[in-house]
This record gives structure tokens, C-alpha cells and sequence, in this order.
């Protein structure tokens, strides 16, 4: 039997989510926040956004590639630049730090490894700490092209480096963390007990998808990702354009997991669920972040109410994570690296080519370009 890799990494996370609670960065005083990160990187910025404009100010986030060659004309003085990368090796968000610090932008820099790259670029670095050093310039990979893809501690689907950059970004908006530990604490242990209820269900799904609706929808994406690195079907929406789309690819064998924070996308989800459980007879769950709000499905994980809305989203995503676990398990798959142990040093070695060895555009050419 592999590793448990995953279990190990959702269970540092208050642990870690502690340390980054303690800890305190310079503020931001630009007028403007731009967010950007690949990936579950992206989903992190999203969720940085919402906090930021929470506080009231001016943030939004994009995709580096997008910033980068596309959008780039927005950045100036008046703007920081938050890149979120947990190797701080990622080559789209290395581009687009060079781009905004050519363009006059301040940089600031989320990532597990202080010495990366992108880290070296940056006006300031705000560490993740969720990882020993010694591990980010290693991997169990054996291929040539694989063994070259460094930067993470465990050779996993990513969580705790997700979570920890979620945290360091609510932080740096001004959100308070010391009550978070004891809630992501309760979080997990309420996941662990639901998800061996509907592990089973969620392994034999001939496909899943994850709906939420405002801070929601990026953890929704999120938990896509998640499925996708371990060879499931999973898929994504925001709850009301799933009715207009991914509501076609419903049928007899699909489970559609709606992540629920309020009254009135609780709302929402009693107004769809029962077409879906009594026209078209899909599985349906939901994962409800407040003890008051009720979505109307059987099959709820409720987790702790708390005040503070910028705490929503990661605590749905932790369960989240425990839920990908216990899929995993199900199916037999390994927990101990991508695609659930089926060939992926041949995917790893793609990973490091398609992402690692593209070409970093220089910032004289994507200027030019405007």
C-alpha cells in the first residue's frame, strides 16, 4: 500500500493555518489589487479578490496568461500585483510579475518556496511555510523530464498549499484568523465522518459536478480540479449558468454537489434540486457552510456557522479536499500522487514540458504588442 500523501496533507492544515494566523505583512496602500495564479493558484485569487473588495477595495483577479498578454495595460503604479504560485515556479505567472513590474506595478509574492523564482522577482514575499525546504528541490518522480518538476512537498494533488494560500491572502486583506484554526479543525472532522457515508457514491458517479454560486464558485472549480487529477469526471459552474449548461450533461449516474454559504443560494438550490433527484433522477448532495441555512437536500455535510464570510469558502473547501480523499479510496485509486497512481510519470513529464519549459515571453515583446 502507497503512502497516504493526501491524508497527511489535509491533516497539517490548522497546524499550518495557526502558524500563517501568527504571522503579519506589510499592507498593501496601492489603490488597486490585481490577483493572479494558475490553477488551483487561480481559485486562490479569486477568493483573495472577494476578500479584498470585502474590505472594501478595488481587486479583482485573472488568470496570468490573461494579464500577462492581454490585460496588462491595466497595471501601472497605482497597482500591486499579487502572484500566487506555491512552487513560485509556475512560467505564465512569472511572466506576468515581469510584465507588471515593467509596466510600474509593486509585486507581492504567495508562495511555499522564498527562494523560487517568481519569489526573487517579487517587491515582497509573503510565505506559505507549509512545506519543509528540503522537500521543494525534490521529488519521488524517476523520469528524466518528471523528476524535474520540484517545488511541492508531496507529490500529490495539492491541498495544504491551496488552503495556505488562501489564508495568507485573507490575511493580507485585513481579515482576523485566530478563531479560523478551531473552525477548519471541526471542519475536517465533520468531512471525515460524512465522507464515509458518500465516498462510495462519489467513486462510482459516472461524473460529478461541483455548483456554487459568489466566493462559492471558485472552491467549486476548485473541487473539479481536484476529481481531474485523480482521473475522475468532475466539473464546475456557477449555480445559475448550470442551468443552462452543465444541467444537460445531468443524468442517472450523476452526482451534483452544490456548495451552499447562504439564505439565498440555499434558496436557490431548493428550486433545483428536486428537478433534478424527480425529473431527471441524479444524485444530489450538498456541502452547507451554516447551521441555519438550509438548502433542502437529504444528503447535506453541514459545517459550523461562522460570522466572518471570508472564512466560507475555505472551510467548504477543506471539506472538499476530504471529499476527493475519500473518492479516491473508493475507487481504489493511490492517495499518494496524481491520477490516482495510474501513469503519472508520463503525465508529470507533459506537466514539466507544456508548463515548466515554455517560453517565458519578455516583457519588450508583450508591450510591443499593445
Amino acid at each position: 500500500m502507497s503512502a497516504d500523501h493526501l491524508a497527511t496533507e489535509i491533516a497539517e492544515q490548522p497546524a499550518i493555518l495557526a502558524r500563517i494566523a501568527a504571522t503579519r505583512f506589510d499592507a498593501v496602500v496601492t489603490p488597486r489589487v490585481c490577483i493572479t495564479g494558475s490553477g488551483d493558484s487561480h481559485c486562490a485569487a479569486e477568493l483573495a479578490a472577494w476578500a479584498w473588495r470585502a474590505r472594501g477595495r478595488d481587486a479583482v483577479a485573472f488568470r496570468p496568461l490573461e494579464l500577462a498578454r492581454y490585460r496588462h495595460t491595466t497595471l501601472d503604479d497605482d497597482a500591486t500585483v499579487v502572484a500566487i504560485s506555491a512552487s513560485g515556479r509556475t512560467r505564465r505567472v512569472l511572466e506576468a510579475v515581469r510584465v507588471a513590474r515593467a509596466r510600474g506595478a509593486s509585486v507581492a509574492a504567495i508562495t511555499d518556496d522564498p527562494d523560487s523564482p517568481i519569489a526573487r522577482e517579487a517587491d515582497r514575499v509573503w510565505p506559505l511555510g507549509a512545506s519543509p525546504a528540503a522537500a521543494l528541490s525534490t521529488t519521488d518522480y524517476t523520469g528524466a523530464e518528471a523528476a524535474g518538476y520540484v517545488g511541492y512537498h508531496h507529490d500529490v494533488p495539492q491541498t495544504k498549499t491551496f488552503s495556505a494560500s488562501v489564508a495568507v491572502a485573507l490575511l493580507a486583506a485585513g481579515m482576523p484568523l485566530s478563531d479560523l484554526v478551531g473552525r477548519a479543525d471541526a471542519a475536517l472532522t465533520r468531512a471525515r465522518s460524512w465522507s464515509t457515508g458518500v465516498g462510495p457514491g462519489l467513486a462510482a458517479a459516472r461524473r460529478t459536478v461541483f455548483v456554487g454560486s459568489g466566493p462559492l464558485a471558485p472552491v467549486a472549480r476548485y473541487a473539479a480540479y481536484k476529481w481531474c487529477e485523480f482521473v475522475r469526471d468532475g466539473y464546475a459552474q456557477e449555480t445559475e449558468e448550470y442551468c443552462h449548461t452543465h444541467y444537460f450533461l445531468t443524468e442517472p449516474g450523476t452526482t451534483v454537489v452544490f456548495l451552499v454559504a447562504d439564505r439565498l443560494g440555499a434558496e436557490r438550490v431548493r428550486e433545483i434540486a428536486p428537478v433534478l433527484t424527480g425529473e431527471i433522477g441524479a444524485s444530489v448532495q450538498a456541502i452547507v457552510v451554516g447551521d441555519d441555512v438550509d438548502p433542502g437536500v437529504a444528503d447535506a455535510l453541514r459545517l459550523a456557522s461562522t460570522d466572518e464570510p471570508g472564512w466560507r469558502p475555505l472551510l467548504a473547501a477543506l471539506a472538499v479536499q476530504w471529499l476527493a480523499h475519500a473518492m479516491a479510496t473508493a475507487a481504489g485509486l493511490s492517495t499518494a500522487t496524481f491520477r490516482g497512481g495510474l501513469d503519472p510519470e508520463r503525465y508529470v513529464a507533459g506537466s514539466a514540458r507544456a508548463i515548466r519549459g515554455s517560453r517565458v515571453v519578455p516583457p519588450d515583446e508583450l508591450l510591443g504588442e499593445s
